[in-house]
């Protein structure tokens, strides 16, 4: 029987090595040192005025994020209205750590700024489409999230063209999802 099933997973690779070996297939290896995807299709930014998009994209997100949290409780109902602290441990959160301080270079403070809010964006995604489910009617929630989402994609953008800059040349961020 395992014969049979070897022989069949082998039957299946060969046509395609002979058509790699003979080219009728499209296809080359990456090179080693390829550019990541994080920079891929960034142009030139303009370092000033992309460094003021995202100071102010960030303030924007600030003023918004009560009303958000507001409304999403409000939604919730009992207990996450009444008993948040019971419910949520802020010590069981997996959201990057901000680890930055005075003596912090820009560099490091836009990538870690990139961790965080690219770990905000994918969260975010999974909030929108757990009440999309859960409260099918909130549809003030959904709007007020898919805002959110919206500019914390503008921002993941915008700090992407910066990190990718000359002035910071980073071209991998590694983020951590929970």
């Amino acid at each position: 029987m395992k014969v049979r099933e070897t022989e069949a997973q082998i039957s299946g690779v060969v046509p395609l090595l002979l058509a790699l070996y003979y080219r009728c297939v499209s296809g080359k290896p990456l090179p080693v040192n390829s550019p990541s995807p994080l920079c891929n299709n960034i142009h030139s930014c303009k370092h000033h005025h992309v460094y003021k998009q995202v100071l102010s994209q960030v303030a924007r997100l600030n003023m918004t994020a009560q009303d958000l949290f507001n409304t999403y409780l409000t939604c919730q109902g009992a207990p996450f209205s009444t008993h948040l602290d019971d419910i949520c441990n802020p010590n069981d959160t997996y959201f990057p750590a901000f680890a930055v301080n005075r003596t912090s270079t820009e560099k490091e403070i836009m990538v870690a700024l990139y961790k965080v809010f690219a770990f905000l964006n994918a969260s975010l995604g999974n909030i929108t489409r757990d009440q999309h489910k859960l409260n099918p009617k909130a549809e003030n929630l959904r709007n007020q999230l898919i805002n959110t989402t919206k500019t914390t994609r503008g921002l993941i953008s915008n700090l992407t063209c910066l990190l990718c800059s000359t002035k910071y040349n980073v071209s991998q961020v590694d983020v951590t999802y929970g």
